[in-house]
């Protein structure tokens, strides 16, 4: 389901932990959403005031209600990522500087740590062109999770052009 926040009410359980309820708005109507604690830590920074998201959990319907508690929730721009097979990563070694490599090393570690799972579905494919010859490698090490983050810190290190996702 992918909507509008809206009613953002950040809140504590009697256990003192913090989640999240919101009302969800789509072009059919709306739901009431609650994110909890694990998830609303992770998530936080997407979780606001009108943001636009798209989200995946257990809905509970009563009458013209739904409820939905939330298990996955992502920002719409990822949505494209979502079902990606490959990532790849676009290399001329005539004007690529080989610290670049831990750049990019880092870059996916650091995503893979805030990631849940620590490793994605994504096969992380390198485009290696030298005197114009063109020759593709797969990483045998990564399978990645393709992220707003992780994509915005691969295209700042490669430049724009240089990553194409599948």
């Amino acid at each position: 389901m992918a909507g509008v926040i809206n009613n953002l009410q950040r809140k504590i359980s009697k256990k003192g932990k913090e989640f999240a309820v919101f009302k969800l708005i789509d072009f059919d109507g709306s739901g009431e959403c609650v994110v909890f604690n694990e998830l609303f830590k992770e998530k936080e920074k997407i979780i606001d005031e009108n943001a636009l998201v798209m989200i995946e959990g257990n809905a509970d319907e009563n009458g013209d209600e739904i409820k939905v508690t939330v298990d996955k929730i992502y920002p719409i721009e990822e949505l494209h990522t979502k079902n990606a097979s490959n990532v790849l990563l676009v290399i001329n070694k005539k004007n690529f500087e080989v610290d670049n490599l831990n750049l990019i090393k880092k870059a996916i570690d650091e995503s893979q740590k805030t990631e849940r799972t620590h490793s994605g579905t994504c096969k992380l494919c390198f485009q290696v062109i030298d005197n114009g010859h063109s020759k593709v490698y797969i990483s045998k090490e990564y399978k990645i999770n393709p992220n707003q983050e992780l994509i915005s810190n691969l295209k700042k290190i490669l430049g724009e052009g240089n990553l194409k996702i599948n």
